[in-house]
């Protein structure tokens, strides 16, 4: 384990984030493997859809799947659901870590983050972090990931796709609308408004020209 202590103030400001953003950042790996399960994804399918999405739409899919996964006790499901809540909310952390700027923290042996807040009043936090909050934090962190990768090996592969398939009326998706798991794809199209066979779009056939003295 690395013995932050013995590092100078400079380089110990550096390694204290920086391994912040690691734990951050395997832990988010562990949420697109999950993302990938929920999804039945291809990894490289999964690694694009990841990185085109927001963190809190992350959350909102898999707290979805783990929702619909027939796989999961009533205690399993519920677990899963609050450890997703947890990451979001804990998710502010992450942010002001990775965007605000920082130094070293000449009072403590941390880190002492610049954070403005600047919305209707202008507000400057004191927000320094010691060695033991950041490791308090990795620790955290670490724990997410790991329920993550439970999470991943309880759910169903393609639970979402799998509950909007299922025809049952009793499940919370199949009696939608009375519409049975695939009658939301089987609604028919509305025919295009410029097509010939639309009787309010019919082109009618230019009439001949009547003949003098008729």
């Amino acid at each position: 384990m690395l013995e932050f202590k013995s590092l100078d103030r400079q380089m110990r400001t550096f390694a204290l984030v920086g391994k912040f953003l690691f734990e951050w950042a395997y832990m988010e790996t562990r949420l697109r493997e999950a993302l990938q399960k929920a999804l039945n994804l291809e990894q490289m399918q999964a690694v694009i859809v990841a990185s085109n999405i927001q963190l809190r739409d992350k959350i909102h899919i898999l707290r979805s799947a783990v929702f619909v996964s027939t796989n999961l006790l009533e205690n399993d499901r519920n677990h899963f659901d609050q450890v997703l809540k947890d990451i979001a909310n804990y998710s502010p952390k992450r942010n002001m870590v990775a965007h605000d700027a920082f130094v070293q923290d000449n009072s403590g042996d941390g880190v002492s983050f610049l954070v403005i807040k600047a919305k209707g009043k202008l507000n400057i936090p004191d927000m320094d972090w010691s060695i033991a909050d950041f490791e308090e934090a990795y620790t955290t962190i670490s724990g997410f990931a790991k329920e993550l990768i439970k999470m991943s090996s309880a759910l169903d592969a393609g639970a979402l796709a799998a509950a909007l398939m299922k025809k049952s009326a009793g499940s919370p998706i199949g009696g939608l609308f009375g519409l049975g798991g695939t009658g939301l794809l089987n609604l028919p199209l509305p025919e295009h408004q410029d097509s010939d066979t639309d009787p309010a779009n019919q082109k009618k056939e230019p009439q001949t020209p009547s003949k003098s003295g008729e």
